[in-house]
């Protein structure tokens, strides 16, 4: 099956748009947490769903890092800008999200009005992006296709 410069474009479109609002997500998050206060948000939110397993040497500077991990992550995946290793870090981020919610409540779902959590499909989405890569509308297609040109 040919692939035409039309189904070059829209596929570029589709993950632009899949990386960026992923990207969005995470940053959004980010931000949220350094606007209600880092302190806050570890204190609250995060020891509130810290596995009892897991040890506060390791709870503590991963809880109070997450918001800024999030925004950082976020920004370079929205802008496309290394873009596979961003999305593998988000990807570490929202499975450790899970594990906490799995092993806080047992199960993995928001309501009981909702099928399954989020995070599954934010999970695929990372896989997506980390296999097929952030497309050409990106800074890193963009410098592909720049390191392209001059090898010819």
């Amino acid at each position: 099956m040919k692939t035409t410069s039309l189904d070059s474009l829209i596929l570029a479109l589709v993950l632009a748009l899949n990386r960026i609002s992923f990207g969005l997500f995470l940053l959004g998050a980010g931000l949220m947490k350094w606007q209600t206060g880092i302190t806050h948000f570890y204190r609250k939110d995060f020891l509130g769903l810290k596995p009892d397993w897991l040890p506060e040497a390791v709870a503590k500077p991963y809880g109070y890092a997450l918001p800024s991990l999030e925004i950082i992550v976020g920004g370079l995946i929205t802008l496309g800008l290394f873009t596979r290793t961003a999305t593998t870090l988000a990807g570490l981020l929202v499975a450790s999200f899970t594990i906490a919610c799995i092993s806080k409540a047992g199960t993995l779902r928001a309501t009981f009005a909702e099928p399954f959590h989020h995070n599954y499909i934010l999970i695929t989405l990372a896989l997506l992006l980390i296999v097929i890569g952030p497309g050409r509308l990106s800074v890193d297609g963009v410098r592909c296709t720049k390191r392209r040109i001059k090898q010819v």
